[in-house]
């Protein structure tokens, strides 16, 4: 089985040994088809979350959270951009060799130690030899960095087309964008008047949150900011990109909290179609934490009442239906 980079189960392992966690929710292990790179896990929040000591369900996930099914719960797979000399013999993490630590890798003949970065990305371009004589060689790239390369290069005279949104310019790539969305797909296609235009408009889009969008059409993968994971998610599902708009989803209940819970409730319900799912598990987190939103923000309450009486009176219902035991640990 070759190695693949993304998401849960999409991801693919060949012989992955010597699981390392950094203490900061990554894991790292031997990867690559030929047993010659390290991978990275980045570990759901939710886990994060139970380590942390937060209060966990019966079903293993923190109290509000999804079942380990649901689309938070996929860890993420990448990999380190450097190949070793020969398979990757042992692995370790050393919180201590570097300011945010640093991986211990150990091949046939020799040792090497690779400084991080404080998101656990690579802080050297190639391990650092400590024993042994084995060269590294070059950094190998991946069609993930070398996409992400390729964005982080432009404007380089290959881009096609510029999309502006809000008071930003994006040069893009036509064939990169119909490929990976429909949305972009069908007003490229040769029969519209967007077609042939060299320049395009994205009306009513956070040029942020676009952004993030455009590395995850490029690269197929984007760390979202709690606070731009809103946006992300409307973006994304207006440019018809379900996966992407689901780990927006993902990360904004993540984040909830019972300031939060009644606006994100408001906004979910109001954007409704595929936000469903999100709309229903902040339901269940409110009723489940419905004690600390009334001592905390009460004015939310208020608010929620006032703006949607229907969605209020669901929200009592559920609340009232649970058990005094419920309430009493929820």
């Amino acid at each position: 089985m070759d190695h693949r980079e993304g998401l849960g189960g999409y991801a693919r392992f060949r012989l992955p040994c010597f699981p390392s966690p950094d203490g900061r929710g990554a894991v790292y292990c031997r990867g690559g088809a030929d047993a010659d790179q390290v991978a990275r896990m980045q570990l759901p929040a939710s886990w994060r979350a139970v380590a942390a000591g937060e209060a966990a369900s019966p079903s293993g996930s923190p109290s509000g959270s999804p079942s380990a099914d649901e689309a938070d719960e996929r860890a993420r797979v990448t990999t380190l951009p450097f190949r070793a000399p020969s398979y990757v013999a042992g692995l370790a993490y050393h919180p201590s060799a570097g300011p945010d630590g640093a991986l211990i890798i150990a091949t046939r003949t020799a040792l090497y130690r690779l400084p991080l970065n404080a998101d656990g990305s690579p802080a050297a371009a190639a391990p650092l030899l400590l024993a042994g004589a084995e060269p590294v060689r070059p950094p190998c790239g991946s069609l993930h960095a070398d996409m992400g390369a390729l964005l982080d290069r432009q404007p380089d005279g290959t881009a096609d087309l510029t999309l502006v949104v809000g008071d930003r310019r994006f040069p893009v790539h036509r064939a990169i964008l119909g490929a990976r969305s429909p949305y972009f797909r069908q007003r490229l296609e040769g029969g519209f008047a967007d077609g042939a235009a060299a320049e395009l408009s994205l009306p009513d889009a956070d040029p942020d949150a676009f952004a993030l969008v455009l590395r995850w059409l490029y690269t197929g993968a984007v760390d979202i900011p709690s606070a731009l994971a809103p946006a992300v998610a409307e973006l994304a599902d207006r440019l018809l990109l379900p996966e992407l708009c689901s780990d927006a989803q993902a990360v904004v209940l993540s984040g909830v909290s019972a300031e939060t819970v009644v606006g994100c409730l408001l906004w979910a319900e109001g954007l409704g179609g595929s936000f469903a799912p999100l709309l229903s598990q902040l339901k269940a987190w409110c009723a489940e934490h419905g004690e600390e939103v009334v001592a905390t923000a009460p004015e939310s309450l208020e608010q929620l009442s006032a703006r949607n009486p229907k969605l209020a009176a669901g929200l009592m219902a559920d609340l009232l239906g649970r058990s005094p035991k419920q309430r009493r640990t929820g």
